[in-house]
């Protein structure tokens, strides 16, 4: 394969973002399925944006919504084996106004 010269210093980087990119569907992917076997209502607001998903969930389900989403995290990690698991925290808010500024 042969590449331009300005993109050799990207290619680790491409090759990362798209290998971090996968396991972020891969969870997505768990989070659809499990909504649908625990009968939550919850859907994608934002289903991928760059490194995370952002789901809606009526607020009588929030908890739910959010152990179905770190169980898919915990699931994703298992599956995939990788050395560096996916991490981060799930948020319950009323509207997107505390993370604008972030």
């Amino acid at each position: 394969m042969s590449l331009p010269e300005k993109l050799l210093k990207d290619i680790g980087s491409r090759q990362l973002q798209g290998t971090g990119h996968d396991n972020l569907l891969t969870c997505i992917y768990h989070i659809d399925r499990l909504r649908k076997e625990r009968g939550v209502p919850m859907r994608p607001a934002i289903a991928d944006l760059h490194d995370e998903t952002i789901w809606y969930a009526p607020k009588e389900y929030a908890l739910a919504a959010k152990q179905i989403i770190e169980d898919a995290r915990e699931i994703t990690n298992t599956e995939l084996g990788c050395k560096i698991p996916l991490t981060g925290g799930v948020e319950i808010t009323q509207s997107f106004a505390p993370f604008k500024s972030e």
